[in-house]
């Protein structure tokens, strides 16, 4: 645009530097997407158009590499300068450390909001806009893209990570927190290092071993001081730090009340009981033990088990004659004492965890 702060009384503006004025004006209105008309607001509306939008880029990069080009006929700052902001909906979610092309200017890092840490996996997503601030050297993303960044009671509240059980422990560093064992087909979690009062906690299975919180070893204390087991994708239970112990606010698994209604069928409780109960028709003959595998194994224990027979022959006393007990978490084994009496159909109950 023409320089015009020389000029003196009685000089004359040129043709040329007229129209560079009427043009550079004619711009502004041009470049926000008006057609020129008679009205003398298009300017102003021109000025408003890029403070409301003018920080908003079309993006057309990939994950990692993101190019910006501004939207419809608006121009683009000619060189990268300190305090430059871009808005952008990205077309890749970022799966690391990532880049920037702001209108041609040239590849610049983005950084997390202190400006030295590269992003992480999800930080710039499909889901909500980017957005970032330039420092002079990196683009800072700003607290509202950093969603990595948020914390409750002090603690980094980023996606969800695995942890792997260590010794029966884990330490607390966010909230919430897939858990993997060592290695075993299950493991066991007593312990959770670290917290402040007031800190929460989502335990969920990560791996896959499945994984128990047992009761009253460390710091987790449980309801009915009964241990709680993680074993289906769905199982999550969410504790509480009283400045000592662990409490469970929630438990949701995908097994509460599961059950099979059949002859030989169970329940699960949601305080972590299991019923179980059986018809066998399998002849026990006189002085003879057999044995029976339960619907589904007990996770830790079985408690008690009862059984009565339904057809024998003799009398009714013979019912004194039969006993049953739980060997393994997954097998009954039911006895016929009587000399002479063989059953031929025995009803069985069993209760456990």
């Amino acid at each position: 645009m023409a320089k015009f702060d020389s000029k003196v009384d009685g000089n004359q503006v040129s043709g040329d530097e007229y129209n560079n004025i009427v043009v550079g004006l004619k711009n502004v209105i041009t470049s926000s997407d008006q057609t020129i008309d008679t009205s003398n607001t298009q300017i102003t509306k021109g000025i408003a158009d890029y403070a409301a939008v003018g920080t908003f880029y079309a993006e057309s990069g990939t994950a990692n590499a993101y190019v910006l080009s501004s939207i419809g006929s608006r121009l683009a700052p000619n060189a990268y300068a300190e305090g430059m902001e871009i808005r952008f909906r990205a077309g890749n979610s970022n799966t690391g450390a990532s880049t920037v092309n702001v209108a041609g200017l040239g590849l610049k890092n983005i950084k997390k909001a202190d400006g030295s840490t590269d992003i992480e996996s999800g930080d710039i997503s499909t889901d909500y806009d980017t957005r970032a601030r330039y420092d002079g050297t990196v683009f800072r993303l700003s607290s509202f893209s950093d969603i990595n960044n948020l914390s409750i009671n002090g603690k980094l509240n980023s996606p969800q990570t695995t942890q792997t059980i260590s010794s029966g422990a884990i330490t607390y560093n966010q909230l919430v927190c897939n858990l993997r064992g060592e290695g075993n087909s299950d493991d066991t979690l007593t312990t959770i290092n670290g917290g402040t009062t007031g800190d929460i906690i989502i335990l969920s299975k990560g791996g896959t071993e499945d994984v128990t919180l047992d009761h009253g070893v460390g710091n987790i204390f449980l309801r009915g001081g009964v241990d709680r087991l993680l074993t289906e994708g769905g199982d999550k239970i969410t504790l509480y730090y009283d400045g000592t112990n662990w409490t469970p606010l929630a438990i949701e698994s995908s097994r509460d009340f599961q059950s099979s209604n059949s002859n030989n069928g169970y329940t699960y409780l949601p305080n972590g009981l299991i019923i179980q109960w059986g018809r066998s028709t399998t002849t026990i003959g006189t002085n003879t033990t057999i044995n029976i595998t339960f619907p589904i194994t007990f996770n830790t224990d079985v408690y008690t088990a009862y059984c009565q027979p339904v057809t024998y022959g003799g009398t009714n006393d013979e019912c004194s004659q039969v006993s049953c007990v739980a060997t393994t978490t997954s097998n009954l084994s039911i006895t016929n004492h009587d000399n002479d009496t063989t059953i031929t159909q025995i009803r069985w109950f069993a209760l456990g965890t």
